[in-house]
């Protein structure tokens, strides 16, 4: 009911009413609007329980729908469909073509297209609702693209249980045709407006595929394509430092490498309010990976809070995600993370390439299959560290090698481990002598932790570690699984809510 005060529906004006299948989320919203004393006919699958009926009948008219019927001129139901869900769908006849909208497509999206068309002779102009395809996997999902396509489906806008890899995958295969489905959104079928103007298809299927995990909030995006040609925003350093109202840099990485089977990577990201999406790249000639951006530097934070709710064209700003990692993993097991140090007196090599400080994070996670080569690609630029603090890098791989890459009088100095375990705060290791204890409560902590446990850890004990190093301006606490390909976020130090999210889903 609070989506019909904010849209200012009015509920007298509502003369009929289809209910597409039984499930709660479909159905529990009829009693609140029967009990306002509006008396609409309701259609419902003939299947739906004798009690539901019973119900319904109390307060008004009930139409049972078993076969296909036209409940108004121009409207149909395919009539009930599906095997152990028994589902209705909507057939609307427009100048444009045939409107087809789902519930959930339980029966299939496919098969609810096909019954339309034996129904309606006309084209398919648009088919909209949930496509139920969360559980079905990439070649499945094109599979049904493919199917849909072949029906002559002109128009698709996938919401819902679709899922969001589905909807990017129709985003990306339907172009200008995809439409952006969304609360209160009105779509005008056939006209120019319904399209998203401005975005390639790979942008709108990057949009498209954005989905909130956590309240704080944290998202999920996956880019499709290739991201070099956003590379002109961020430029150099990247002016990627938010000093107003900054926080002390307290960052806090380590790697547990004392099981080979379950390798870990940790790392406590703190600063000021950083809400933040978890981005899957998969670029032409580089790495899978998955990495962490606090999109504070892209969006304001009311608009973090709602981006969802936002037109594709206004989130056009994620489009630069990419190269903003602030920590990350590829698919060959690398993991890189940074944190905020004193300057170490970077100098420039003039016959070097200059890069970003995050940039070439970027650049490691695309490029670097192990700890020695992220190193070689460090050492093959200049990293600008003029665009926000002096960094140094926390280095990790699948073959139990870690490494601590810092910039240290005028120098690359490349720490390696010597132990199953290493770690990093927020000071030049190079900078003192062999025992750094005493320099960081935290990094006390962490070195004592892991010596004890030999450098072996558990996810759960990993969160727990990092739970021990947190502050008050702690924003996420990630753990790579090296080993398992699952990342484990808690935002906000919500450290009984933290989410796993496999690195390629």
């Amino acid at each position: 009911m609070g989506n019909v005060r904010e849209l200012e529906i009015d509920l007298q004006a509502i003369e009929t009413v289809v209910l597409s299948h039984i499930h709660g989320d479909h159905t529990d919203g009829l009693s609140s609007v029967l009990n306002t004393g509006v008396t609409p006919t309701v259609y419902i699958p003939a299947s739906f329980p004798a009690s539901c009926k019973r119900a319904v009948e109390a307060q008004t008219t009930l139409v049972e729908v078993s076969g296909p019927v036209e409940i108004l001129p121009g409207l149909h139901s395919t009539g009930e469909l599906g095997a152990s869900i028994i589902e209705q769908a909507l057939v609307v006849e427009t100048e444009s073509g045939i409107v087809v909208v789902t519930g959930c497509a339980h029966p299939g999206i496919v098969e609810i297209v096909r019954q339309a068309q034996g129904m309606v002779d006309d084209d398919i102009a648009l088919v909209v609702g949930g496509f139920h395809l969360l559980e079905y996997g990439p070649e499945r999902i094109e599979q049904i693209v493919a199917e849909l396509r072949e029906l002559g489906v002109r128009q698709v806008c996938p919401t819902h249980c679709t899922g969001a890899e589905a909807i990017a995958t129709f985003a990306a295969e339907y172009g200008a045709d995809y439409v952006q489905g969304g609360v209160g959104r009105v779509i005008t079928v056939g006209a120019e407006q319904a399209r998203v103007p401005g975005l390639t298809a790979d942008e709108t299927a990057t949009l498209s595929s954005l989905e909130q995990v956590d309240d704080y909030p944290l998202y999920t995006m996956r880019y499709y394509g290739a991201y070099d040609q956003a590379a002109s925003w961020i430029e150099g350093g990247g002016g990627w430092a938010r000093t107003d109202g900054a926080a002390a840099w307290a960052c806090s990485l380590f790697a547990a490498l004392g099981d080979e089977d379950h390798l870990l990577y940790g790392r406590n990201f703190d600063w000021r309010y950083s809400p933040a999406v978890l981005l899957f790249t998969d670029p032409p000639g580089g790495y899978a990976a998955v990495s962490m951006v606090d999109i504070a530097y892209l969006v304001s934070d009311d608009q973090a809070r709602r981006l969802t709710d936002l037109p594709l064209v206004e989130r056009q700003a994620l489009l630069t995600a990419p190269f903003l990692p602030f920590d990350g993993m590829n698919e060959r097991g690398l993991v890189v993370g940074m944190a905020a140090v004193p300057s170490g007196d970077v100098r420039p090599d003039p016959a070097r390439e200059t890069i970003g400080s995050l940039g070439v994070i970027r650049e490691m996670l695309d490029h670097a299959a192990s700890v020695d080569e992220a190193v070689t690609i460090l050492g093959s630029y200049n990293v600008d560290m003029e665009g926000g603090p002096s960094l140094h890098y926390l280095l990790a791989d699948r073959s139990g090698r870690a490494a601590l890459v810092e910039f240290y009088r005028g120098e690359m100095v490349v720490i390696p481990n010597d132990a199953a375990w290493h770690l990093a705060t927020n000071f030049l290791r190079a900078s003192v002598a062999e025992d750094a204890e005493g320099e960081c409560w935290r990094y006390d902590v962490l070195w004592g932790r892991l010596a004890a446990a030999q450098g072996r850890r558990t996810a759960p004990q990993a969160i727990k570690l990092l739970e021990e190093v947190s502050q008050d301006s702690t924003q996420w606490s990630v753990v790579y699984g090296i080993n398992s390909g699952e990342v484990h976020v808690v935002m906000g130090r919500m450290y009984d809510n933290a989410q796993v999210i496999a690195a390629a889903p």
